[in-house]
């Protein structure tokens, strides 16, 4: 098979003249090298590096060029498609001066479009004709550069292969310092960028494609998200900044702004509109406080240009993946869901209920905090709450029960599952899309009457449907392996209290909200080492294990302050002089509690303590059961036989 390479397109790329070869098509000619990133590089993404040949030689050796693959190529090396002696046709590329006249070719858009099984070498001699240069008078001066010299008279030199091999060898050589700088920094930012294969003003690059050591480059992208300012103190002092999410059809980045730009780009910015974007910095993502399926992300700079472009046909409409609420528990702790399109999934819910405006204090940095709670609900018969925070708690102001699409929602576990807003979360009511209309005309027509399951408590009393699948009995629990998991398991269980264990059925806790850490007494008072305050008395919260049985077995689980009060009927403040004075008063209490039959929701998780695993079963909630109401569940399931 016949493969024309790009004649003349290394020479090209070194002369400055790379505007001549838009989509060059070059052979690899080396072995791909695997160059692993220094310990201490930011950067940890392995990369690749290759020769690559244009098929033209000379008298004084080869014509070839060092290459540089971007990592989104990595599959197509690792996968074997792209190796030695490889055609490749190149869409997206740079060439970088190194130094000493040499330069350094990036792929960052490639496809292999042939296969070879040694080097393959089209014109010999040493008249190379230049590319076309806007001023010809350069071909009539030298006749060497003539197109019309006696190249094809010459003969074809014979090539050695193992010569051939030492020359890459040792040329190699010469670009190790330049490599391993790459290596150690993840970026060739210091170095001039030369003319890329760009088109038409602006150049416009797939977003996949941007990476750190590249510095010309326009997106053309849709912005499907968009945070509230938000303000930041640290040692270095205090500032204001914001989040905005790109996406185009190979992807999404996220871009932060801070202070002076949040006045230059945030009003300018609108969800759902479509932008060109350049001269933004380019940085390594954390992915702890950066969500976006991409490993770098950009900071607007003063220079940064952005404008709004009319023609987006090519630019992806914002799409939506639901997650139903039925299906939260499927989702880990701390996961977040709702980034719009490619990765992850949306809440799509009715508000039904709209908390009032509260102040809580954050046990991290012991900071007011101002929040609202809603309640939304979706035709799986399930409702969740969701907690909005800050700005967005404080202007929430929308009635009459909206269809709201939640994006970028944090999933806790409090009371089985919640959901929490973060900073970049988007809360778009009554979306025109097909499931918002939907879900409108199911609220209106039935929703607005249902009962419906509930993650928190609700979910645990026997006049709201609690499916077969969720109760199991003891032997269940132990031959399932609940709690084995790297995740918790969660599981209701119908059983018995057969004992209380009395021994420090409580502990003197920090009366401050949010807290409830154990204090200690200093003198006649009581020191919180975590508030850093000292207060009169405490406020003693539950801590107990309980034996429970069923017809299966019995079990331990432990039992916390809100399920304590539930068992017991009495506070815990109330319960310790009890406790410390009148013995048989206490026992009387307690004795109350045993054998009553509950229903309780409980997390099994697997905990290490002194080097030892166990299954800690944690009681939630707990409920006695509306026995009317599981006679029910239980004709239910008979008649499914």
């Amino acid at each position: 098979m016949t493969h024309n390479l790009s004649e003349g397109a290394i020479k090209a790329f070194e002369t400055g003249q790379s505007d001549s070869f838009q989509t060059p098509v070059l052979q690899v000619i080396s072995q791909l090298k695997e160059i692993v990133p220094a310990a201490t590089s930011a950067n940890k993404m392995t990369r690749f590096r290759a020769i690559v040949s244009d098929g033209v030689s000379s008298i004084n050796g080869m014509l070839y060029l060092f290459v540089f693959f971007a990592t989104q190529l990595n599959p197509l090396i690792t996968s074997n498609e792209l190796e030695q002696f490889s055609i490749i046709t190149v869409k997206q590329y740079q060439v970088n001066p190194i130094k000493d006249g040499k330069h350094l070719l990036i792929i960052l858009d490639m496809e292999v479009s042939g296969k070879a099984t040694e080097r393959i070498l089209q014109r010999t001699g040493s008249a190379i004709p230049e590319p076309v240069q806007s001023n010809t008078s350069a071909y009539n001066q030298n006749s060497s550069l003539n197109p019309s010299s006696t190249v094809n008279n010459e003969k074809k030199p014979t090539i050695n292969s193992s010569n051939q091999n030492s020359s890459f060898n040792n040329s190699g050589n010469s670009f190790n310092n330049e490599f391993k700088q790459f290596s150690n920094t993840g970026s060739f930012n210091n170095m001039k960028i030369s003319k890329s294969n760009s088109g038409n003003e602006p150049a416009t690059l797939p977003i996949a494609s941007i990476n750190p050591y590249q510095n010309r480059w326009t997106i053309k992208a849709r912005v499907s998200g968009k945070s509230d300012i938000k303000t930041w103190s640290n040692q270095k002092g205090t500032g204001r900044l914001f989040n905005v999410t790109f996406m185009d059809s190979s992807g999404e980045i996220r871009a932060t702004g801070f202070n002076d730009q949040i006045d230059q780009f945030y009003s300018m910015l609108e969800i759902g509109k479509v932008y060109y974007l350049s001269s933004a910095r380019v940085n390594m993502a954390n992915p702890k406080f950066n969500h976006v399926k991409n490993e770098y992300e950009l900071v607007l700079e003063s220079f940064s240009e952005l404008s709004m472009c009319d023609e987006n046909t090519d630019v992806p409409e914002i799409t939506y993946n639901f997650t139903k609420i039925s299906k939260l528990m499927d989702n880990e702790k701390d996961s977040v869901i709702g980034i719009f399109i490619f990765h992850k999934d949306n809440v799509l819910g009715v508000v039904i209920q709209v908390g009032e405006l509260s102040e809580i204090r954050s046990k991290a940095t012991n900071r007011a905090m101002t929040k609202r709670d809603l309640t939304i609900v979706d035709d799986t018969m399930y409702s969740v709450r969701l907690t909005l925070w800050g700005p967005q708690a404080e202007n929430y102001g929308i009635n009459d029960n909206p269809v709201i699409a939640f994006t970028k929602v944090r999933v806790g576990d409090f009371g089985g599952r919640t959901l929490s807003a973060l900073s970049s979360s988007s809360i778009i009511p009554n979306p025109d899309i097909p499931e918002a209309y939907r879900l409108r005309s199911w609220y209106d027509k039935e929703g607005s009457t249902a009962k419906f399951n509930s993650f928190d408590s609700g979910m645990l009393s026997g006049n709201i449907n609690v499916s077969n699948d969720q109760i199991k009995t003891i032997s269940q629990i132990k031959d399932e392996g609940l709690g084995l998991g790297e995740k918790p398991d969660y599981y209701v269980l119908d059983a018995t209290i057969v004992y209380i264990r009395q021994e420090n059925i409580a502990y003197p806790a920090c009366p401050s909200d949010n807290c409830s850490k154990k204090i200690f007494q200093e003198g006649d008072e009581w020191r919180c080492e975590n508030c850093q305050k000292s207060y009169p008395k405490p406020e003693y919260r539950y801590i107990f294990s309980v034996n429970v049985s069923d017809h299966t077995g019995n079990m331990w689980l432990q039992c916390f302050n809100e399920s304590g009060n539930e068992l017991l009927g009495i506070k815990a403040d109330d319960i310790m002089p009890i406790y410390e004075n009148n013995k048989e008063e206490f026992d009387a209490i307690v004795a109350k509690a045993n054998f009553l039959k509950f229903r309780f929701r409980c997390r099994a998780k697997n905990e290490v303590y002194n080097d030892v695993s166990r299954i800690n079963n944690s009681v939630m909630t707990l409920k006695t059961i509306d026995y009317v109401a599981d006679c029910d569940r239980l004709f239910d399931l008979i008649s499914q036989y």
